[in-house]
């Protein structure tokens, strides 16, 4: 019997035997194709492309009404394969330079992966695991490689890999995969998101776990503590299957009462709202216990290679979205484009360093082309409900003040037209970066509300990519530097009489829940799938305690004894999850 620790990214309980994944790169030699064979292997090429298109989409047909994560891998890596770019670059290769399709295909997507780690980015190392999967899936076709085919899984197996790809995650089925180990991944891998999505018990970076397992042998997954257990004795099962039995139970409770309001037990209410990319999740975030849509990402309006969307793009989405809240709050982020989002200009010079130079609010007040149309339709769409227009990225109070003009001589124009939106629209700012935190007193004057990005507040605060291997451990929420900013925050907040919410992902995780309570905090916005859990945990706890968590907290200087203390303090109210 051996127990190893990772990082906990799924919660829940699995026991049964391994399903060793073969992991690795391909090895592809560089390789000359004869004169005259041009045309015949580029033909090849655009056929191995075409069947590997075919495969996502037998695969997104699939697993259709699964979860939203799910579908948006799949939906990005059939988008990839059906842009005609794609071969466009290695076709070149193969004609100009006589190489093969294989080694062409892994020199142009292995090309764009190395630029955009160089970067450094969350979001962008999320494209590069998307490329180097699509890389894989055409090299197989083109080497004649069969894929292992989970699908045929007979009986519930812990999958134990290197890593997963995105297409392989997004193609688990629940019923036949009972958990996740892996050597590699982090807390905001795809492994990770769509294992919570699914509900299947996952732990990552558990170093070299994959070479000390055997095909079949029994696992123990504890993937709300970390703990992974090879070969477990008897009474390691026992110990482990009770605490399974105790989790089963717990969700049950969860999702019987999801739909409660999330309340103390002393009588505290709290809102809890979702984060959602697109109008059809908003139905889903709403049945998961939502009181509303905290943070709407407009994003996916925007697709490369395509027109900007117009004004009447955007007010029909926000319009769909405000039909399925009935009634309920609608805060729309404004776009947050650039460097580590899409480009909406691809021809523009290249910046030494994107993700500090033109992106998010800063391009937008830059191009009136992009920024328009979406503050003319959020303006319209608020005649229809609930909507409030959140700007992100706000570094200074000059940008706050800049976006609050557009916003009024757009309501003026609008008013010229004929159109008459409402007279008030409340606009916040989404605190993100240490200025913003630092000087949030100063842009209280002038804001609605706040929201704080807490994963982009992290990692800029500590020079933290959490998605590098070689740092991702120092990527702390409960460094005291950001729990003195968010603290800064909230009271800066409060002195101005506006609400502060809180919509990165640490307002999703249950062991942060009451911290965030006691710190001041009483709106919270998460993915759909953290809901019920959350909410559950407010109503196990009782105000007071949280204030007592918040007091305890604030004298401790170590992040390990901030989170050690949370869970201590934690288990005293939902002992199966900590």
């Amino acid at each position: 019997m051996e127990v190893v620790q990772g990082i906990p990214v799924s919660p829940g309980v699995a026991v049964a035997g391994a399903f060793l994944m073969e992991g690795g790169d391909f090895c592809v030699p560089l390789r000359r194709i004869p004169p005259g064979k041009a045309g015949e292997e580029s033909e090849r090429l655009r056929r191995a492309i075409a069947e590997a298109a075919g495969q996502i989409a037998a695969l997104r047909a699939r697993v259709s009404g699964t979860t939203a994560e799910v579908d948006a891998v799949l939906e990005a890596h059939l988008a990839i394969l059906q842009d005609p770019a794609l071969g466009g670059e290695a076709e070149r290769l193969v004609r100009e330079k006589s190489f093969s399709p294989e080694w062409a295909l892994s020199s142009v997507l292995d090309g764009h992966a190395e630029a955009l780690l160089a970067l450094g980015d969350e979001y962008l190392a999320h494209r590069v695991s998307d490329l180097r999967d699509i890389k894989h899936r055409i090299l197989r076709v083109l080497l004649g490689h069969r894929e292992e085919e989970l699908a045929r899984l007979e009986g519930a197996v812990v999958i134990v890999a290197r890593d997963l790809t995105p297409s392989q995650t997004a193609g688990l089925d629940r019923r036949k995969v009972a958990g996740l180990v892996t050597d590699e991944g982090g807390p905001t891998s795809h492994t990770a998101i769509i294992a919570r999505s699914l509900g299947i018990p996952a732990v990552v970076a558990v170093a070299g776990v994959s070479s000390r397992v055997a095909p079949g042998m029994r696992i123990v997954v504890d993937g709300s503590r970390g703990q992974v257990v090879l070969d477990p004795d008897r009474a390691m099962l026992q110990r482990f299957t009770a605490i399974g039995e105790d989790y089963a139970r717990h969700r049950r409770i969860v999702e019987r009462t999801r739909n409660l309001p999330a309340e103390t037990r002393d009588g505290h209410r709290i809102r809890v709202m979702a984060n959602v990319e697109k109008p059809e999740e908003v139905a889903g975030a709403i049945e998961a216990g939502a009181e509303g849509i905290g943070l709407f990402r407009s994003e996916f309006l925007v697709r490369q290679g395509h027109p900007l969307p117009t004004e009447a793009d955007h007010l029909r989405a926000y319009r769909t979205a405000l039909d399925a809240l009935g009634g309920r709050p609608l805060v729309i982020r404004t776009l947050d484009l650039g460097a580590d989002k899409l480009n909406p200009d691809p021809a523009a010079p290249s910046e030494p360093n994107p993700f500090l130079g033109r992106r998010s609010l800063r391009l937008c007040l830059e191009r009136p082309d992009i920024f328009l149309p979406q503050v003319r339709a959020i303006l319209r769409a608020a005649a229809f409900g609930d909507v409030r227009a959140l700007l992100p990225m706000v570094a200074s109070v000059g940008e706050l003040l800049q976006a609050r003009q557009i916003f009024e001589s757009e309501r003026a124009r609008l008013r010229r037209e004929g159109i008459h939106p409402p007279v008030e629209l409340p606009i916040g700012v989404m605190i993100e970066v240490p200025s913003a935190a630092v000087t949030a007193d100063v842009l209280a004057r002038h804001a609605a509300f706040f929201s704080v990005g807490t994963n982009d507040l992290i990692q800029y605060t500590l020079a933290v990519d959490r998605v590098n291997p070689r740092v991702a451990h120092l990527y702390e929420p409960t460094h005291p530097a950001v729990l003195r900013l968010i603290t800064r925050v909230i009271q800066a907040a409060r002195g101005q009489g506006i609400e502060v919410s809180v919509c990165g992902e640490m307002s999703g995780e249950p062991l942060f829940s009451c911290l965030l309570l006691g710190l001041g905090v009483r709106t919270l916005s998460m993915n759909t799938r953290s809901i019920p859990e959350v909410k559950q945990v407010i109503r196990s706890g009782t105000m007071e305690a949280a204030w007592r968590i918040g007091r305890e907290v604030r004298e401790l200087s170590d992040s390990d004894a901030i989170r050690e203390c949370l869970r201590q303090r934690m288990r005293e109210f939902v002992p199966v999850l900590f």
